[in-house]
């Protein structure tokens, strides 16, 4: 099937446009400042007032489908009524829209779409809400690296880890002599990430509101050809077959920043509890679950022992 061409529009609003904004940027009230980097290409930098050393560069979006990547053919952007409008036509299928807003939490939060306007069937692979680029600058979260630990979190796990690995020390059974080199780390979280830095007191949170239909990604992947990282926000498309003139929509994201990683944590689920207000019962709740103690030796009588003790 012959690709049709994509159109990706961008639309970003502040409670007031930064200074500047009619070239190019913007601002929110924690501090996260947008601007373009490379008005030809239409490339995005993300800054935090106050960080040293904290980066994301040449952010763009990026589509993959009919196991085609698109390419970006031609940049727009135009600034009307404080909404700021970035189009990326693409080789691709259609118009893919996010619209990036003020949130009450004092970030940003960032709604998109694809519209299938190719006029016929498309096969969604992969979409990169945001993305660095691979050849570019990349992602840097703080002067020292060393310094910056990262809040990974999935569906039945959470921890804090360094952004770095640490580095060998010893030599471990089979792994032959340590190089001495400090490998670097790849972080994956499935609903929020946060990347904090200790020697700034700055941190940086990006979330996915919700997953009702699509299963959002944060990637932080150490960079192939520098000393920098990768820094995704992604959804799997699953092969998703999207008919003419369809529109899909996505999980909404939320952008924060500030010095206390938890107070954002917790105005992160304040964002969460907004769209799904969960009623608790006065008593907490109680569940059980077999596999998870017995799996295979579960038997009658731990079955009946394990009835006893709740009773």
């Amino acid at each position: 099937m012959t690709v049709a061409s994509i159109l990706i529009t961008v639309v970003a609003m502040s409670v007031a446009p930064a200074a500047g904004a009619e070239s190019g940027s913007l601002s929110s009230n924690d501090g996260i400042m947008l601007t373009v980097g490379d008005p030809a290409a239409g490339s995005l930098n993300l800054r935090i007032s106050g960080w040293e050393g904290f980066a994301l560069d040449r952010l763009m979006p990026k589509l993959r489908a009919n196991d085609k990547d698109a390419a970006i053919e031609q940049f727009e952007q135009r600034l009307e009524s404080g909404a700021w409008t970035l189009t990326y036509r693409i080789g691709g299928v259609g118009a893919f829209t996010l619209r990036v807003s003020p949130d009450t939490g004092g970030g940003l939060r960032i709604e998109s779409s694809l519209a299938n306007t190719s006029g016929g069937d498309i096969v969604l692979n992969d979409v990169q809400v945001l993305a660095t680029n691979p050849d570019g600058p990349g992602a840097s979260f703080g002067a020292n690296p060393g310094a910056v630990r990262i809040f990974e979190q999935g569906n039945y796990w959470g921890r804090v880890v360094p952004l770095e690995a640490r580095e060998a020390t010893e030599k471990k059974p089979g792994a032959g002599e340590p190089t001495g080199d400090r490998p670097r780390a790849n972080h994956t979280s499935d609903f929020v990430s946060v990347a904090y830095d200790r020697a700034s007191r700055k941190a940086f949170l990006a979330g996915f509101e919700s997953s009702e239909r699509w299963s959002g990604r944060i990637l932080i992947e150490p960079a192939p050809r520098s000393e920098a990282y990768l820094w995704r926000l992604a959804f799997d498309g699953g092969d998703l077959v999207i008919r003419p003139d369809e529109t899909v929509r996505f999980e909404n994201v939320v952008l924060l920043a500030g010095e206390d990683a938890w107070r954002l944590l917790e105005t992160y689920g304040d964002l969460v509890a907004r769209l799904h207000p969960v009623q608790l019962p006065p008593t907490p709740p109680v569940s059980w679950c077999s596999w998870y103690p017995y799996r295979l030796g579960v038997t009658e009588d731990r079955v009946l022992e394990t009835a006893r003790i709740a009773s």
